[in-house]
């Protein structure tokens, strides 16, 4: 499922940049917070998804301050089977691309099966383990710390900060 790409061979046509927020690490004893993503097409974003699941109860300081995803937005968000459904809709077959690729498939395929849709089969890039090829000599590949080498230009008090530095990184290698 997870492609291993080198640098030189990296070019994407159209393609899905993806980030999932999460109440743990896993599916099974967690839940989907939200899923954001960003359409890349011929090189310039065509549309956004940003969709952030509703759940009973409460999140924790800690989880909002690692998501960035408060109590009254999942008081107010989506079904989790419309969420799932609307990111399928939204992907289609368009090759997909996230940071830490493995774990974003793993879970998000859990909750497709728990809901009877079909995981994820298209082609996924892991971002993580390209700038590990590519830059070998860096400590750290966080997104955070990624984002502060780079210079990038982000918002980390913000629950899309993971696809907006993705998709920063993905152009920057």
């Amino acid at each position: 499922m997870v492609q291993e790409v080198q640098k030189n061979d990296f070019q994407l046509g159209d393609y899905v940049v993806f980030d999932i927020a999460t109440s743990g690490l896993s599916p099974k004893d967690s839940s989907l917070l939200g899923i954001f993503a960003i359409k890349i097409e011929k090189g310039e974003i065509v549309e956004r998804f940003r969709r952030i699941v509703k759940l009973q109860g409460e999140l924790s300081e800690f989880m909002t301050d690692v998501t960035k995803i408060t109590n009254e937005m999942i008081k107010v968000g989506e079904p989790e089977e419309q969420v799932l459904n609307d990111f399928q809709v939204f992907c289609g077959s368009l090759t997909l691309v996230a940071h830490n690729a493995e774990f974003e498939v793993n879970f998000l395929n859990y909750y497709f099966q728990k809901h009877g849709f079909q995981a994820l089969n298209q082609p996924v890039i892991d971002s993580l383990e390209l700038v590990r090829k590519t830059y070998p000599e860096l400590n750290r590949y966080s997104l955070t710390q990624l984002a502060q080498f780079f210079d990038f230009d982000t918002n980390n008090q913000n629950p899309e900060f993971g696809v907006e530095t993705t998709r920063m990184l993905l152009e920057k290698l």
